[in-house]
């Protein structure tokens, strides 16, 4: 059955859902826990010479693969960063640096609330965006267990305490949702 999954156009795209997601040349990206650079690469390109695209991730070896990829595909404008996302100012980026920040089917490994509000921090208030990809809660075999897996309201809870407020949602492929945020400018 994965292979069907794969094979059969039903995964996700990432070229899709960035495009969705309104990135767009000389854009700040930012993809916390980037893994292997399946959005980081795509971003790469979307974005050109002018923008830039930082790959953060706890792993060394996936950086050192989202490195590897950017050489081969001659991509000059993306940073990697080793970073722990649940710790304070965990991503080292500072505040509103972002036009987008990028969490895809990374909320299940760790405090969601903790990633949310990271992303929360380094996103530029009300324009920048927070994109979030996550895994439905159906049983297929690959992906984190259906008990490991992210609700919606569990998402949303998440957003709402990081001053995120929902633009929109979608569902980018039939074992995936996808909702876009705002940073809220807070009034006082």
């Amino acid at each position: 059955m994965a292979t069907h999954i794969l094979r059969s156009g039903n995964f996700i795209r990432p070229d899709a859902v960035l495009r969705e997601a309104g990135v767009r040349e000389g854009m700040h990206v930012v993809h916390f826990g980037c893994g292997p650079g399946f959005y980081v690469i795509p971003a790469a390109k979307f974005v050109g010479p002018a923008g830039r695209v930082i790959a953060i991730d706890i792993r060394t070896p996936a950086l050192e693969e989202v490195a590897q990829r950017a050489r081969i595909e001659n991509l000059t404008n993306i940073d990697v960063v080793r970073g722990d996302l649940v710790v304070e100012q965990g991503s080292q980026l500072p505040d509103g640096w972002a036009d987008l920040v990028i969490l895809a089917n990374i909320l299940h490994q760790s405090d969601p609330r903790k990633i949310l509000a990271e992303a929360g921090r380094v996103v530029r208030p009300e324009v920048g965006r927070v994109l979030v990809v996550e895994w439905e809660l159906v049983n297929i075999p690959i992906g984190p267990s259906v008990e490991q897996r992210v609700s919606p309201d569990v998402l949303l809870a998440g957003a709402r305490s990081s001053n995120l407020v929902l633009l929109r949602r979608w569902k980018p492929s039939l074992y995936h949702y996808a909702f876009l945020f705002a940073r809220a400018v807070r009034e006082g």
